[in-house]
């Protein structure tokens, strides 16, 4: 087990503002990117609960996954919290769960990216033998597919044999040549060796998520945030043949697609799509889409957030803004019948934000929350302490610092 890098290094029991969030602590953490928030089982305790994940990078140095049990010790404890790490990586980014049905108590971690020699990337699954993952080490489930590399995954039947596959995207870009595809990874029944791999299709890059849209239950519905290619775009697979594929653009005017989530936003029964876009200039932007009841007809475009909010700070080459956005209710148990608030990783603009619904549909004030010194690439959501408030996890990648807040209203103790 190797001793935390994750060390309390502040403890602020801020006035609360309009939205009732309060900052709880700023600890270390060896250049956070990718931060979640999941339920697994650890050594300390073998029931499940959240633990915080978070992954680091960097263009010289190999990655790793970090998993911290009882992140509420962040906060709570004068020896701050502790974490095992699991390296081996290129570049990881977005963290999933698996299934128990495939395996108990682990993740899957999507790697690789566009930088010299971590361009070739691949799906890996870590396993928490008995929730020890001190010892573990990554499996790799994929084929490396020289120049390309994964940001997400996700889990799905995809051929109707009763055991879940892996859909995920994967890209590559180079100077003269560039491409994205659309895969799925057939499960063997085990994970020893690589599962065979079917593309399905060229287009889809970064980030997608499988949603019912459509009304039609003989298709796999896939939303594509198309980084790459500037598009938003829906595929509809046929389950009985993962071969037979049609799509809908969505938009090709809104620029760089990145971040994406199905969810209802106006509290009206009816999912709609938030989306980011990640430039460095007019088209940074906060979307949400109306979804029509004829996928062929149109998608109805609104702004949540424009290019005024998201300024672009980072130095260096290619810095844009802003990156992912998370719909959640600050109270866990919030009625059915609420509008979600929406956090936003600001990425490059080195900002992480809250989005406050109004009363008229698709209606947000917009907030900062904290302004940091380096990049901020996600932000983790989950009730860690049990309380029914959410607490949430912002990281400074440059200064290798995570920040926690609490949308709790109760007064900070121990």
């Amino acid at each position: 087990m190797r001793l935390a890098s994750f060390l309390l290094s502040a403890l602020v029991a801020s006035s609360a503002t309009a939205a009732s969030y309060r900052q709880l602590a700023t600890f270390s953490a060896t250049n956070a990117a990718f931060v979640e928030v999941f339920n697994l089982a650890t050594t300390s305790n073998t029931t499940p609960h959240p633990v915080l994940i978070t992954t680091d990078f960097g263009a010289f140095s190999s990655g790793e996954v970090f998993f911290v049990d009882d992140p509420k010790q962040i906060w709570s404890s004068n020896d701050g919290a502790t974490t095992v790490s699991v390296g081996g990586f290129k570049w990881p980014n977005i963290v999933i769960p698996v299934p128990e049905d495939i395996s108990a108590n682990s993740v899957l971690v999507a790697d690789g990216f566009l930088v010299p020699g971590k361009g070739t990337g691949g799906l890996y699954v870590i396993q928490g033998e008995k929730g020890d993952f001190s010892t573990a080490q990554p499996i790799k489930i994929s084929t490396d597919k020289s120049g390309w590399f994964y940001h997400n995954a996700t889990f799905v039947d995809m051929n109707g044999d009763g055991k879940l596959d892996v859909l995920s995207a994967r890209a590559t870009k180079g100077l003269f040549s560039s491409g994205a595809e659309l895969l799925w990874l057939e499960n063997p029944g085990s994970l020893t060796g690589s599962w065979t791999e079917h593309v399905i299709v060229s287009g889809p890059d970064v980030i997608f998520q499988v949603a019912e849209v459509d009304g039609d239950d003989s298709t796999l519905d896939v939303i594509a945030a198309q980084f790459f290619s500037s598009k938003l775009r829906a595929y509809f697979i046929k389950k009985s043949d993962a071969t037979s594929v049609t799509s809908v653009d969505i938009d090709t005017t809104l620029g760089a697609a990145y971040s994406l989530q199905v969810v209802d936003l106006n509290a009206d029964g009816k999912n709609e799509l938030l989306v980011t876009t990640h430039e460095n200039g007019p088209k940074s932007a906060v979307y949400a889409y109306e979804i029509p009841a004829n996928v062929n007809g149109t998608w109805t475009r609104h702004t949540l957030a424009d290019a005024s909010n998201f300024k672009v700070t980072e130095g260096g080459f290619n810095q844009d803004a802003p990156g992912f956005a998370y719909s959640f209710f600050p109270q866990v148990n919030s009625p059915n019948n609420k509008k979600p608030s929406i956090l936003v990783a600001g990425d490059g603009s080195q900002t992480a934000y809250l989005m406050t619904p109004g009363a008229a549909d698709f209606d947000y004030t917009i907030e900062t929350i904290i302004k940091v010194d380096g990049v901020i690439g996600s932000i983790g959501i989950g009730d860690v302490d049990g309380d029914g408030y959410v607490e949430f996890f912002v990281p400074d990648y440059d200064k290798s610092e995570i920040t926690a807040f609490t949308f709790s209203p109760a007064a900070l103790t121990e």
